[in-house]
């Protein structure tokens, strides 16, 4: 009755820790041309609409384009109005604005994905939009090619 018990314990505690293992993933993008660089990652549950956990990076605009204040920036979850990991689809919706007394700027950055053969890479393109006071309205947009990992 005893090794019963112990064997049917060790076989619970293998399952939790299986099902521990799948209960989160990851994902890292990288955007590296001439008009952006980008670097982010994030955790995200398996269940319950797939919450981002951690999410951070930082993207670094081109002096020729930068408004001032968003020329190198750290990002956060803050920074991350919308995103979707569903099937094959990622995309993430980034913004950022100018704080303090600088004029106002913003940068809206939006990354859409789809998943190769390998379910591993996640390939696509970006927008990039880039606001400013001086722009009266007009936005400058960059458009480029996106590289993410999700597993």
């Amino acid at each position: 009755m005893r090794l019963r018990s112990l064997v049917f314990l060790v076989s619970l505690t293998s399952l939790a820790s299986t099902a521990t293992a799948h209960a989160t993933g990851g994902f890292g993008c990288t955007i590296d041309d001439d008009n952006l660089k980008l670097e982010i990652e994030s955790a995200f549950g398996h269940g319950n609409g797939a919450p981002l956990l951690n999410f951070r990076g930082q993207f670094t605009l081109p002096p020729a384009i930068a408004p001032k204040g968003l020329e190198r920036v750290t990002l956060d979850r803050a920074n991350l109005p919308q995103n979707w990991l569903h099937q094959d689809e990622l995309r993430l919706l980034i913004y950022v604005e100018t704080v303090g007394d600088l004029p106002f700027a913003s940068t809206e950055i939006v990354i859409m994905t789809k998943a190769g053969d390998d379910d591993i890479a996640y390939d696509g393109e970006y927008e990039m939009r880039l606001f400013t006071a001086a722009g009266e309205g007009e936005a400058t947009q960059r458009r480029g090619k996106v590289s993410c990992s999700v597993g």
